[in-house]
Order: C-alpha cells, then sequence, then structure tokens
C-alpha cells in the first residue's frame, strides 16, 4: 500500500499537478473502456 502511495506521490511531483490529474483521469477513462469492450466482448461470443 505505502510502495503504490509513494509511487503516485513521484508521479505527482515528476508530472506536476496538472498532468497528474489529466494521468489520473487518463487511467480512469481507460480502466472503464477497457471493461467495457470486454464486457462488450464476452455478450458478443
Amino acid at each position: 500500500m505505502n510502495k503504490k502511495v509513494t509511487n503516485l506521490g513521484a508521479l505527482k511531483i515528476v508530472l506536476g499537478i496538472k498532468n497528474f490529474i489529466i494521468y489520473l483521469a487518463y487511467v480512469i477513462v481507460f480502466a472503464c473502456v477497457s471493461g467495457l469492450l470486454i464486457d462488450f466482448i464476452g455478450l458478443t461470443v
């Protein structure tokens, strides 16, 4: 848990807060889209 938090903290410092928020949003959107795609593929098969 702590390692994950420090990795996020390091990313925040490296990217800057604005880019960090964009990065987080991208990861969340990507995860949702992949999940929907997998569900869609699963339903059609």
